[in-house]
């Protein structure tokens, strides 16, 4: 909270943002899936009504439920728990993706307490939507139990309703598993895209490649679901019988091999599935759009309401889609804002300082030097493990077991020992015994290498070096086991992919920062920029340094076949991104300032590689 003049106290950024800024637009997003939502619903009603008997009759009845007022009830409670879902997964986004270096650690995220909240309700939601669903199609899928008659007594039981059993139940699988990818793939993350668009060009570009997605994924769940039901149905059947107190009717059980062959269940569960997969997916890409959509703060505002919401503060911001919205807005400003790029070009009055400028330049050299010094000491850390990796694979047991060997033979033929009455033919190996002068050889103190391979000293007693060494023996063999590595070893490219998480705001501020210095050329009538131009430079020939090294470093791997995950190709993709923004900025001022770049001060290596981009060498 900042008090202003008046004592009236004014809203942080961020409170500013969520309430003013955020909440509207997750809303819009929730009204424009609404809006789609009939059209999904009659179009799969349609899908899971088809019968190609009687063609007139199909489409009849299916008109006649686009005019029946339950329908349209039904309808308004599913988009209820469409709407309850959408802000649900707004509250679970994310801006800089989240990576778990071993298999082991994404499981044991996955039992967070909010995710498995989250994967209850997503499981409920769809086993809903499906049950409202349903009560558009025909009769035998509107009730869990239906009414059978014995045969020879005509006498009328309950019956357990198997197909309504079924279609509910695979709701629950869907909705858990959507549940389950949605932070497993990291669709909670929100990414900007490159190419900044329009709304409706936006939404109309993903409409067909999401339903298309849905369907598939809706048919590829729904195979693994014919699976589990197979193996497992017949048991989850049997407890609903004896707790509800119905009978099992005659109609053939579709955990059998015949009854999996039910054309007309198949088509109808597809259909739910993927309409419960294609309404949740539209309402999160169209929640990306809108909440991606840029936003323009105001360089400078003699405003009280307006002084804690300008660009600088929005590019120092802790909230993360803040910080990403202020640098995209920085970002097009440097581009396509001449009027705004001369208030960060101006000067302060009273007092005539470039209080824009030094705000914008000291935020993006922040992040730029945050990515070199990440760069550098994984390169660093990279190139040192790397080297040693055969050495390490080969001596790591075998240095433990002659250190402990080493140690133990120390300590049981130093006088001390002797003195304690352990008898020589006790110690398990033999030494030549010291002469006069080499006695002090034998009276070192008690050598032992931990884990780490670090030289730990101490007097420590000899069971005590034994029993580490049978334990660490006992670890090592547990860890080497296929079943165990496979979910303790380190994913591929995790650690490249932490440090390039971030790649996207040293993008902008590369840009950013290269379009506003080859501005100025033209437009900084008080020569602001050109002050910190050196700095500037030798900022972006040391990103270009660290990044060449991280791909030097990085080739070994590339050529590894167990490299090419997704992951890998991820980090790849975003290593490449940044690599071209580099160097067209580098080239960006070189053709700027060609001229005069010889009057910058830089460092021998830094004026060498400059002088390759002036050569257009690079």
């Amino acid at each position: 909270m900042q008090p202003v003049q008046s004592g009236i106290m004014l809203p942080s950024l961020q409170q500013w943002f969520v309430s003013q800024v955020f909440s509207w637009r997750a809303g819009a997003s929730v009204v424009w899936s609404l809006i789609l939502l009939p059209a999904l619903f009659f179009g799969f009603t349609l899908i899971a009504g088809f019968y190609p008997i009687h063609l007139i009759t199909w489409i009849t009845d299916w008109l006649w439920q686009m005019l029946s007022l339950m329908t349209w009830f039904h309808l308004f409670l599913i988009g209820i728990t469409t709407a309850v879902i959408a802000s649900l997964n707004s509250s679970y986004y994310a801006v800089v993706p989240t990576f778990y270096r071993t298999r082991l650690l994404t499981i044991g995220s996955m039992l967070h307490g909010r995710k498995i909240a989250h994967a209850l309700g997503h499981a409920f939601a769809a086993a809903l939507i499906t049950w409202l669903f349903m009560r558009g199609l025909p009769k035998e899928y509107h009730n869990l139990t239906s009414i059978c008659l014995i045969e020879g007594v005509n006498k009328e039981i309950l019956c357990l309703n198997e197909r309504y059993f079924f279609v509910v139940l695979h709701a629950l699988f869907v909705g858990a598993i959507y549940s389950v990818v949605y932070f497993k793939c990291g669709n909670n993350c929100i990414s900007f895209p490159i190419i900044q668009q329009t709304k409706f060009f936006k939404v109309k570009s993903f409409i067909v490649p999401v339903f298309i997605a849905s369907s598939i994924s809706a048919a590829r769940r729904l195979g693994y679901y014919y699976i589990l039901y197979f193996l497992f149905g017949g048991y989850l059947k049997t407890l609903l019988l004896s707790a509800l107190g119905v009978q099992h009717s005659d109609v053939i059980s579709f955990s059998s091999l015949w009854g999996m062959l039910d054309l007309s269940l198949l088509v109808t569960t597809w259909a739910s599935g993927t309409l419960v997969l294609c309404t949740w997916n539209l309402a999160l890409h169209i929640f990306k759009v809108y909440v991606t959509e840029p936003f323009q703060f105001p360089v400078e505002s003699s405003f009280h309401d307006d002084r804690n919401r300008c660009l600088h503060q929005a590019l120092s911001a802790t909230h993360p889609l803040v910080k990403y919205l202020g640098f995209l807005d920085l970002w097009m400003l440097s581009q396509q804002s001449p009027k705004r790029r001369r208030e960060i070009f101006s000067l302060s009055q009273p007092g005539g300082h470039p209080h824009n400028w030094n705000y914008v330049q000291t935020e993006c050299m922040t992040v730029i030097e945050h990515h070199v010094n990440k760069l550098t000491l994984f390169n660093e850390s990279r190139s040192q493990s790397y080297g040693s990796d055969r050495a390490s694979n080969y001596t790591t047991a075998g240095v433990y077991h002659h250190a402990a060997k080493d140690s133990l033979k120390c300590q049981l033929m130093s006088p001390a020992s002797q003195g304690q009455g352990i008898p020589r033919a006790a110690t398990p190996y033999r030494a030549k015994s010291a002469s006069p002068g080499q006695a002090g050889k034998y009276d070192w103190p008690y050598r032992y290498y931990n884990s780490h391979g670090t030289l730990v000293t101490g007097s420590v007693p000899v069971y005590k070096t034994w029993l580490h060494y049978k334990v660490y023996q006992i670890v090592e063999d547990f860890r080497r086991r296929p079943a165990v590595a496979y979910f303790i070893s380190d994913l591929p490219e995790t650690k490249t992919l932490e440090i390039l998480c971030e790649t996207q705001l040293c993008v902008w501020s590369i840009e950013a920062l290269s379009h506003l210095v080859a501005a100025s050329y033209g437009e900084d009538e008080y020569g602001v920029v050109q002050k910190d131009l050196s700095g500037i430079v030798s900022s972006l020939l040391e990103l270009q340094a660290a990044l060449d090294k991280h791909v030097k470093v990085m080739a070994p791997l590339q050529r590894r076949p167990s490299r090419s995950s997704a992951g890998y190709v991820d980090g790849s993709q975003r290593l490449v991104v940044l690599c071209s923004a580099l160097k067209s900025s580098i080239y960006r001022i070189v053709t700027t300032f060609h001229s005069n770049l010889g009057g910058l001060v830089l460092i021998p290596e830094h004026r060498r590689k400059l002088q390759l981009f002036c050569d257009y060498k690079e």
